[in-house]
């Protein structure tokens, strides 16, 4: 009988908050259109400084469900990118391996402050979905055919406008192209055969030509590429899809994240662009598979002492101080 009432009590909260992101996400998208008719021709500046705040309302709602579920991320980084995070623009790139990488990604982008001016490039067949797909319509996203001839003029504008904005920025970029799966990891290890690049056990060949042209328009405005390697501990918790989070079960992700200044990036492509720093990190964080996170946490409990001087370990709370003027850890 307690169970019933405690499924009870859940159903009601979660519709209640599903409820209330509907009726707000509405008249935000109203507010939005309104300014971008009124505002915007006047001023681009403030139209995206008030766009700011009424997406990372926005977008704080989406994140309740982080702590609807109890799920957490866990984050591995050293000090100088602890320090940087969310002061300068910055592109943020993950490997896609699932439908939540998206939500980690905003976990990360509201810890340092700059939620509501992180930027992604999506399918176009988004643009028009009521309340998300209007937000980032009215957001300055870029909305991909995926078809280079088509997205390239797209892409250029989009990064034309992103340099232009007078606060801090983050490019949220998911160079392989696609969710990662069986298949498609087939397919991509037969390319990578075929033109002599490297073995990936859990990843996908990345898609250089986007990329490339993306990071050489950036390069004068942007101070570094956050390269993070996202996977998920089904050890802790469930496995990680949205209907476990709106079921009310913890998902914990981890993600290594490695912090490249802008000026270390090569500006000529050739086959192999962007594999030495995009996903070095996966040789220490996922090369075998699960047995090396175990080996990973063996190290850690037998030489913590030493691991500590090297790596920041920090488990993200909603209420951290991460992303705010940290002060720099003394060496």
């Amino acid at each position: 009988m307690l169970a019933k009432i405690k499924t009870a009590g859940s159903f009601i909260v979660l519709l209640t908050l599903f409820i209330n992101f509907i009726v707000s996400g509405l008249l935000l998208n109203g507010i939005q259109l309104c300014l971008w008719l009124t505002v915007k021709p006047i001023s681009r500046g403030l139209y995206r400084k008030i766009n700011y705040y009424l997406l990372t309302c926005l977008w704080n709602q989406v994140l309740l469900i982080i702590d609807w579920s109890g799920s957490a991320i866990s984050v591995y980084t050293d000090t100088e990118t602890w320090s940087k995070l969310g002061s300068e623009n910055a592109l943020l790139i993950l490997n896609h391996s699932n439908e939540l990488d998206w939500l980690v990604a905003w976990v990360l982008g509201n810890q340092a402050n700059i939620l509501g001016n992180s930027k992604l490039f999506i399918k176009k067949a988004v643009e028009w979905i009521p309340i998300i797909g209007w937000a980032w319509k009215f957001a300055e996203i870029g909305f991909l055919e995926r078809n280079w001839e088509k997205d390239k003029s797209t892409m250029d504008l989009f990064v034309k406008n992103l340099v232009e904005y007078e606060d801090p920025v983050w490019l949220l970029f998911f160079p392989e192209g696609t969710r990662f799966s069986k298949e498609k990891h087939e397919v991509s290890m037969e390319f990578a055969a075929r033109k002599g690049l490297p073995h990936l056990k859990h990843l996908l060949i990345p898609r250089t030509k986007g990329f490339f042209a993306i990071t050489q328009q950036l390069k004068q405005n942007f101070g570094a590429v956050y390269s993070g390697t996202l996977c998920f501990n089904t050890k802790l918790g469930v496995y990680p899809s949205l209907l476990n989070v709106f079921l009310g079960r913890p998902v914990f992700g981890e993600v290594f994240l490695e912090r490249i200044p802008f000026e270390d990036i090569p500006t000529e492509m050739d086959n192999s662009f962007c594999l030495p720093f995009m996903f070095n990190s996966v040789k220490w964080f996922l090369g075998t598979g699960l047995t090396s996170l175990m080996a990973v946490a063996f190290m850690f409990a037998i030489s913590a002492s030493f691991i500590y001087k090297l790596i920041d370990i920090t488990l993200i709370s909603r209420g951290s101080s991460y992303g705010k003027n940290v002060p720099v850890k003394e060496k």
